[in-house]
């Protein structure tokens, strides 16, 4: 269906695809699709959503801490750590908590990933505490919650009330959500969500992406934009890997033309 997307965008003059939210994650990551229709440029946006998941978190764990909360005395949770954009998110916490527990579906990748992460940070002697498992009940214990999965499903795979603890903070960038409606309910929770972003000047739709308002978008969405608009092709996502340039690229040139991350 992707591929078929791709021909159809096409032939009806589009120079780029975009494979967003679960999309995103179809033909090894929008690879196969690529090279199933070379004539128009494909991405799934890894890059930018990355950049805003980046900026974003900052703000969060100041928040956090100006709410009276201790982040070294923190335990925090990464769902989803097998992907590049949760994983990203490992790194960048990593060094601010007291404890990080990874959850992921390859548990041998991994406990690879944790080492890797703890090696790093035992060079800068910030090392957390790091639990890698495949257990998503593990983030009962966490305070802080970041979750950016590809499943589908907020109800079997997700995060649901009874692993979460009273009080915690969720950040989920999952699209589709990886939290679901009813962890509201649990006292004190608080769910940030991410990967928004506001499109420059006005905007209107005819298709409700059910993103709060027709100019609010997927940033994956927002990263097909830029592509289209800076034809910039070489800086298109495709596979796993995420070059950090790209991720800078699109951070400034997103920017430049007015986009603005919702928080």
């Amino acid at each position: 269906r992707a591929i078929q997307g791709a021909r159809l965008a096409k032939e009806l003059g589009a120079t780029v695809v975009g494979l967003g939210a679960f999309w995103s994650v179809v033909g090894e990551k929008g690879k196969r699709v690529q090279e199933a229709v070379p004539g128009i440029e494909g991405t799934n946006g890894g890059a930018y959503t990355a950049g805003t998941v980046r900026a974003a978190i900052p703000k969060i764990l100041a928040h956090f801490a100006q709410s009276g909360k201790d982040l070294k005395g923190a335990t925090a949770a990464v769902v989803g750590a097998n992907g590049v954009v949760a994983f990203g998110i490992a790194r960048q916490i990593a060094p601010l908590v007291g404890r990080l527990i990874l959850v992921g579906r390859d548990l041998e990748r991994l406990k690879r990933a944790a080492e890797s992460l703890r090696k790093n940070l035992e060079r800068k002697g910030e090392v957390p505490e790091i639990l890698a498992t495949t257990e998503i009940a593990a983030i009962r214990e966490a305070d802080l919650v970041f979750t950016a999965t590809s499943d589908p499903n907020p109800v079997k795979r997700g995060i649901s009330p009874a692993p979460v603890k009273p009080g915690a903070w969720i950040y989920g960038e999952g699209v589709p959500p990886d939290v679901h409606p009813s962890v509201r309910e649990v006292p004190g929770v608080r769910v940030i969500p991410g990967g928004v972003v506001r499109l420059p000047g006005e905007a209107r739709a005819t298709l409700d992406l059910h993103f709060g308002a027709p100019d609010q978008v997927p940033a994956c969405l927002a990263e097909t934009m830029i592509l289209a608009a800076e034809e910039a092709f070489d800086r298109k996502s495709l596979g796993g890997e995420v070059r950090a340039e790209n991720i800078q690229f699109f951070v400034e040139r997103a920017e430049a033309l007015g986009f603005r991350v919702v928080e």
